[in-house]
Formats: structure tokens, C-alpha cells, sequence
């Protein structure tokens, strides 16, 4: 995860800029608030689309992507939420 944090003219600033997680071997990118493409960027590196989540988009949403879909672990894990 990276971060804004502090203070700026008296107010608190805590913003998240990027937000990724590794579950269940699978790359979910929960936030991105960049102007970088980061699942295409960790596809050059070398990281399967497959195994790449987005986990900004809605869970109906995800299929129709170019990247990955939850494993059927995760997927029953989220529907509990």
C-alpha cells in the first residue's frame, strides 16, 4: 500500500494512493488513484493477466475484463461480506 499521510495547512491528509494485495497467489489491485496502468504494467514485468484481479470493479464486472477472476475460495469469501 502507498500512502499520502500528514498534515497539510492544519488538516490531516491520510489518502490512498495505491492498494494491492496477494491473495490466495492471485495480484488483486484494490485502489489506484494514479494516472498509471498498473495491471498492464505487471503484465510487462511478467505476471500472468490471469493472475492479475481487479478488485476496483465490481465482482460482476471482473469476468468481462482482460485480467483474472477470483479463485472460487476468494469468491465465496467475498459473498460472506
Amino acid at each position: 500500500m502507498l500512502i499520502n499521510i500528514g498534515w497539510f495547512n492544519e488538516q490531516r491528509i491520510h489518502h490512498c494512493v495505491i492498494h494491492i494485495d496477494i491473495i490466495d497467489g492471485q495480484v488483486w489491485i484494490q485502489a489506484n488513484n494514479t494516472d498509471r496502468l498498473i495491471a498492464e504494467e505487471l503484465v510487462a514485468a511478467g505476471i500472468p493477466a490471469e493472475s492479475i484481479v481487479l478488485g476496483l470493479q465490481p465482482p460482476d464486472v471482473r469476468p468481462y475484463t482482460a485480467y483474472g477472476v477470483p479463485t472460487r475460495e476468494q469468491q465465496r469469501e467475498s459473498l460472506k461480506v
